[in-house]
């Protein structure tokens, strides 16, 4: 279960309260020949933030957020409660309950190393389009459960870009193109082949090619005129592209500008206008001596910094995996590492780069990549402090020769995959151990025609896992590992008593002066009745408290109605608290 707080806990809006103070000078009884009066002013003020506050100590206990063992086709309530202490320093807060992936049924038991065969011909979809030589590079699921996969097809001797769009019930999207398919070819002469995507709200989705472009590609496959060929500048060839939390673009890679590699990153307006006020002119591709970087990995936190992953000569007879890591502003961060620049390479692990970087909740850096050893996955704080509850020193060597290229969270864990002499998925624990309820080792290798190397990685909101990829010189291809989804409760239906499985959370009390949204029961029975709601995807509204109150409480507990049919397996219910306010 993760906890998320608006910005990161504390929303700064501001109460300005200024005081004037008036000072006037003696006047003298008006008569004749008296002088003329003054007065002067100064003003006094002060700045109060306004930051929400949210504590889940109360549900920290094992069975306040699991139900433990529950054999099918019997009922069963978490037996410890789940208080959420909440408020706010000024405005009123409310509290609210969503899923944390935000889309798809709350509680699935994730994929387990099997294939999906309601999924194309027996889990696997294959894509042609020039006859040989076709890719995908990356995949992204929208809030409707649409899928959009995008890589590179063969027009002649060049690589374009090529889109793939499936319904969410896994039907092709015939509004979007033929079949669903769509081969461009957006700057003709050049290859300009797809490396990276990201969804917007409105169904359509931006992304970065090798011809050092950003572009939009509208939600009926044809791309956006008005968004046009936005060029990086200083020649960036960007490999990843992100939207931070105020709908700002981010494009990073590597230039060859300057004379030897370097890491780069430009910043633009949702439009697509480069913003010149963001690192030096919109761009941001420092020098950091001795180096030669090439980049491929970056992740953007909600407040704008970003985090560039990289493969560095460091002045060392070996590569070193390098992390750069860039204010909101887009200038280095000197606290983090030495200079903005921090070296992840563990001890005793040699020739080491990084592929994938990722921020989890605003506070985790992931980091994948490879070394001489093997895979290799790690997990940092954002400032840069290596995580020991992480495999002991942060840092896991996976078993297996090809590289961390992915890195996507699952449950209370992450799904790694592969794609450097071979394709391999590895699934491991918030401890960094190799979760064995996957696969029976953790490790998975797709065994399809042709070796499919899996270069995009997507985990779907009803915890199915999308591998997205190519077999070598031959197909763009689509493979899905099958996952069991658990219902969302029907909030004041007979759940209880359907012969489907649902999952639920029921409201006991609230205290601390909070008022209850939702309908209170103190025993939170597993029985019908309108106090069992659901916890859905876009959030509801749970509870509220009176302004400057930072003691209110809401204490819930969590309900699951196993089928008789109910799959063995662990299942899990990734929840995101939040405090808004007002």
């Amino acid at each position: 279960m993760r906890t998320h707080t608006r910005d990161g806990g504390r929303r700064l809006a501001w109460l300005r309260v200024v005081l004037v103070l008036a000072v006037v000078g003696a006047v003298a009884a008006a008569t004749a020949g008296t002088a003329s009066s003054a007065s002067s002013a100064v003003v006094v003020s002060m700045d109060v933030p306004s930051a929400t506050y949210l504590d889940l100590a109360g549900c920290a206990s094992a069975s306040a957020r699991g139900f433990g063992t529950v054999l099918p086709g019997t009922d069963a309530v978490t037996s410890a409660d789940c208080t959420v202490t909440f408020g706010s320093s000024n405005s009123t807060p409310s509290l609210r309950i969503a899923q944390s992936d935000r889309r798809g049924p709350a509680m699935y038991r994730p994929f387990d190393g099997t294939l999906d065969t309601t999924f194309g011909a027996g889990g696997v979809r294959s894509y042609d389009p020039s006859g040989g030589l076709d890719h995908f590079w990356a995949a992204v699921e929208f809030v409707d459960g649409d899928v959009l996969a995008a890589g590179s097809w063969r027009n002649g001797a060049r690589d374009d870009s090529l889109f793939v769009r499936i319904n969410a019930d896994g039907t092709p999207d015939t509004t979007f193109g033929p079949g669903g398919v769509r081969t461009l070819d957006p700057t003709p002469g050049v290859d300009d082949e797809v490396r990276d995507l990201v969804p917007l709200p409105d169904g359509s989705a931006l992304f970065v090619t090798n011809a050092n472009h950003l572009r939009h590609i509208l939600a009926n496959g044809t791309l956006d005129g008005a968004f046009g060929a936005v060029t990086m500048p200083n020649t960036i060839s960007p490999k990843r592209v992100a939207v931070d939390g105020s709908g700002r673009i981010y494009a990073g890679g590597t230039t060859w500008a300057f004379g030897t590699g370097r890491c780069g990153v430009a910043r633009f307006s949702a439009a697509g206008v480069l913003d010149a006020t963001w690192g030096s002119g919109g761009a941001a591709s420092p020098s950091v001596a001795p180096q030669t970087m090439i980049c491929d990995g970056m992740a953007v936190a909600p407040s704008g910094e970003v985090y560039l992953a990289a493969q560095c000569d460091c002045g060392t007879s070996t590569a070193d995996a390098t992390v750069l890591k860039f204010t909101s502003a887009g200038q280095l961060d000197t606290t983090f590492g030495t200079g903005g620049r921090l070296t992840t390479e563990p001890t005793g692990v040699t020739n080491t780069r990084l592929i994938e970087a990722q921020v989890l909740d605003g506070n985790v850096l992931y980091l994948g990549g490879q070394s001489e050893a093997g895979a290799m996955v790690q997990r940092f704080s954002t400032s840069g402090v290596p995580d020991t509850t992480f495999d002991g020193d942060g840092t896991v060597i996976l078993p297996t020769s090809n590289g961390a290229r992915d890195i996507q969270p699952v449950g209370d864990g992450v799904v790694v995959t592969g794609d450097y002499g071979g394709s391999t998925v590895a699934r491991l624990t918030s401890t960094g151990a190799l979760d064995t309820t996957f696969s029976g080792d953790g490790l998975f290798d797709p065994a399809v025609p042709g070796d499919l190397h899996e270069n995009g990685t997507l985990v779907l909101g009803d915890g199915r896992l999308l591998l997205a990829g190519g077999t070598a010189g031959a197909t763009a291809d689509l493979l899905m590992l099958g996952a069991t989804p658990v219902a969302d409760w029907a909030t004041g239906s007979a759940d209880w008593s359907s012969a489907a499985s649902s999952f639920g959370a029921c409201l006991r009390a609230v205290g601390g002066g909070a008022a209850a949204t939702w309908t209170p029961n103190a025993s939170c029975v597993a029985s019908n009745g309108a106090w069992w709601n659901d916890v859905p995807a876009a959030g509801d509204l749970v509870a509220t408290a009176p302004a400057f109150d930072n003691a209110a409480t809401a204490t819930m507990r969590f309900g699951l109605h196993a089928a008789a049919t109910q799959r063995p397996g662990r299942y899990v219910a990734p929840i995101t608290f939040e405090v808004t306010a007002p």
